[in-house]
Formats: C-alpha cells, sequence, structure tokens
C-alpha cells in the first residue's frame, strides 16, 4: 500500500519496503511465518534495555526496512530492531499461507524500526515557517508494523510494551523517562517457538513417561530376582 510518504521518508534516509516479513523459524506457536519474534537491537536509548534483556518484541504482518539513498546531509537514521537471518520480505502478497524466499524476496536480517535525529535545516522542504520558534532538533521514528502497539501484543513479552513507552519518551525530548536499564523479571505471559513447543511436548510426552516404564521394569526385574 502506498501510502504517499516515500519520498518524504527518503529525505530522511529510510525507506519502506513493498513487502510482508516472514520468519517461520521465529513464528509465535499458534500463528504463520508473518507473527514473529525478534530479538536483534541496535544501539539507541530507545532499546538499550531490550537489548540488555534479550527480550524479544512480536510484530505481525510487518513491512521491512532499509537505509534509502539520496537523504539530506546530516541524516543517518538507526536501525532499532532487526529480523533474524531466517526472515525474508515476501512480495508475493496474494499467498502469504504458501510462501518461500525466491525472486526479488528480501533477505534477512534487515531493519524492522529505525529512529533518526537531525537539524532542521532553513532551506530544506522540512523547514518550518518563520514566524514559529526554531526546533533545535528534529526527530522522527519509523515502524514497518502497527500492530506492534496494538493491545494484542503489548503485553505478550512486556517487549511491545517498553518499546512503545521509551519511543514515545525519546520523540519527544523526555531522556529521563526513557527505561535504559532492564526491567527486573515480572510475571507475563509465556511466548513459546515451535522448536520451543515441540521440545517440551517431547519432554513430558515421550521422555519423562518412558523413564517411569524403563523404572517400572527395573524395578519388577529386581523384585524377581
Amino acid at each position: 500500500v502506498d501510502l504517499g510518504l516515500g519520498s518524504w521518508l527518503a529525505r530522511s534516509g529510510i525507506a519502506l519496503g513493498d513487502d510482508v516479513v516472514i520468519d517461520p523459524a521465529q513464528a509465535l506457536q499458534i500463528s504463520g511465518g508473518e507473527t514473529f519474534v525478534a530479538s536483534r537491537y541496535g544501539a539507541h536509548p530507545i532499546v538499550e534495555a531490550l537489548d540488555q534483556t534479550g527480550t524479544p518484541t512480536v510484530f505481525s504482518l510487518a513491512r521491512s526496512l532499509r537505509r534509502a539513498d539520496g537523504a539530506a546531509p546530516g541524516r543517518n537514521p538507526v536501525a532499532l530492531i532487526e529480523a533474524s537471518s531466517t526472515a525474508w520480505g515476501e512480495t508475493d502478497l496474494a499467498r502469504l499461507d504458501q510462501v518461500s524466499p525466491d525472486g526479488p524476496d528480501r533477505l534477512g536480517p534487515f531493519p524492522l524500526a529505525m529512529a533518526v535525529s537531525f537539524s532542521p535545516d532553513a532551506a530544506s522542504p522540512d523547514a518550518i515557517d518563520e514566524a514559529k520558534p526554531a526546533v533545535d532538533e528534529a526527530r522522527l521514528l519509523v515502524v514497518g508494523d502497527l500492530d506492534l502497539f496494538s493491545d494484542t501484543f503489548l503485553g505478550l513479552t512486556g517487549a511491545n510494551e517498553l518499546f512503545a513507552a521509551n519511543a514515545f519518551n525519546w520523540l519527544i525530548e523526555r531522556e529521563a523517562l526513557v527505561e535504559i536499564e532492564g526491567r527486573a523479571a515480572r510475571s507475563s505471559r509465556l511466548v513459546l517457538l515451535p522448536g520451543q513447543l515441540y521440545g517440551l511436548a517431547a519432554v513430558f510426552l515421550l521422555l519423562m513417561p518412558g523413564l517411569a516404564v524403563a523404572a517400572g521394569v527395573w524395578i519388577a526385574i529386581r523384585r524377581r530376582r
């Protein structure tokens, strides 16, 4: 979907991909590859606490981001969150239930959220009206996924909620409220990847019953002796 922001974002060095990010290896256990977690964080105050704890952020139907060519001088965006190396940007949007990386699909890792700060140039198209107070620094945050801030995903791991709060405080230049230190552990939902879910099932449904049967057989043999 063309939102008409391409040229404006490009001046700040950020471009949106015409794709949907798929990552089956990092998908939630109750969803397809279009709903996944990402825990590759960049060097930025917004995500510093998340990087310390390694808490994954949940994305769904996200678009990939990249550095745009021809950015205005002094505008160097930073990748906040990146998709894993197993992700790709699917360009065949008509069949998201049957996809695989091929052709023009972009392979991970690539940014899912980016931020940039810069000093507005009076000669640039972003210049403010002369009658208004001057702005020393402008800040821009771009996330390829609106669902990241929805009620559905805010409470899954706690990372989405913290990312949203830190992003808001950074944008309005309230750095004192940006959480830098990782949070202490708190009660939250358990989010498992498919491989982790299968591993737990194997332990509780196969390994533990098998050990119990083996112990019973061993005890029976010892008693007969």
